[in-house]
């Protein structure tokens, strides 16, 4: 039996590959964008690259094509998504050849579905949701708690402090130029090191650059006493998973950063939790680096049921088939 992996990058994707012990099991590719763990995820797997259509509109009509040509060639008996708007048409050409769907909304969906999670969980065989609130919202779905499985532990080693904006493909130049204030102000006296992205400010008082390979991204974490990062949950958990005081600033609908606000719910969420120091507008950041020099994030065991569901699901289908 063939596994089809599609999602976007990000928090997407790497919510995808905590399904390795599950997808391991059985011939499968990855369907995704071009980004440093796809990449990683390419030296040792078949990974099949997808435009990211937020900037050119037309790549949503090539992506079609796309995928159509990837379904063709491997044939999946099942198409599984962690969700990102660039894995709907294999979700839809794999419904349409009576293949099974299974959907996993994102991990960073609070409160309310994504419209992709409102799309799919339409016709998906299994629907999955990460928080109880949603299944107000998508009442088939199923309950499975987080798709990770950390130990949030604390460390004090490292230094300095470690700006990352993750693989989002819009800029964030509130943050880079109230980063840039506070250094001129001397509020900020540790050395910055960021990853921008694509920005339209271009930061003049710390060392920055616009992406960093997967292996690089992990030790540049490991390496920061503080952490800044947007509210993306892929970025908070590699925070969390190395134990690491983490600042997370959430992208705003009404500064066009995001097209809602679930960065403001996760960062929230993760706030409550006493896991982060979250941030929603840059005017708060300063009294966050201040809080930073003290704050210990909890330490907890996040671990959900998601595995033995979806791991449960294929087994019974795979029973059927043979």
């Amino acid at each position: 039996m063939k596994l089809g992996l599609a999602c976007s990058s990000g928090g997407h994707l790497n919510q995808m590959d905590q399904l390795d012990s599950v997808y391991s099991k059985y011939e499968y590719f990855f369907y995704t964008m071009d980004s440093g763990l796809a990449r990683t995820l390419a030296k040792e797997h078949r990974v099949y690259f997808v435009k990211d259509p937020k900037r050119k509109p037309i790549l949503n009509f090539l992506n079609l094509f796309r995928s159509l040509s990837v379904f063709l060639k491997e044939l999946p008996d099942v198409v599984i998504s962690t969700g990102g708007g660039v894995s709907l048409s294999l979700c839809i050409i794999g419904k349409m050849t009576s293949r099974k769907v299974i959907y996993i909304e994102t991990f960073s969906r609070v409160l309310k579905p994504s419209l992709m999670g409102k799309i799919v969980s339409r016709f998906a065989d299994l629907t999955i949701v990460q928080w109880e609130e949603l299944k107000r919202y998508l009442p088939k779905s199923v309950y499975g708690g987080p798709i990770y499985k950390i130990v949030v532990k604390q460390s004090s080693e490292g230094e300095g402090i470690f700006v990352t904006v993750g693989t989002h493909p819009g800029s964030f130049d509130r943050l880079f130029k109230k980063l840039d204030e506070l250094v001129e102000r001397g509020v900020i006296k540790e050395k910055i090191f960021a990853q921008v992205g694509k920005p339209n400010y271009i930061p003049k008082n710390f060392e920055w650059v616009k992406d960093l390979r997967f292996e690089e991204f992990q030790e540049r974490i490991k390496n920061a006493k503080v952490v800044i990062t947007h509210a993306g949950v892929g970025s908070i958990l590699n925070c969390l998973e190395l134990g690491k005081v983490c600042i997370a600033v959430a992208r705003l609908k009404k500064h066009n950063e995001v097209i809602d606000d679930h960065q403001m719910e996760i960062a929230e969420a993760f706030g409550k939790m006493g896991l982060i120091i979250p941030v929603i507008e840059v005017e708060e950041l300063e009294n966050a680096l201040e809080k930073a020099k003290s704050f210990k994030p909890r330490e907890m065991k996040i671990e959900g049921n998601v595995q033995k569901i979806v791991e449960d699901y294929l087994s019974k289908l795979r029973m059927i088939k043979t």
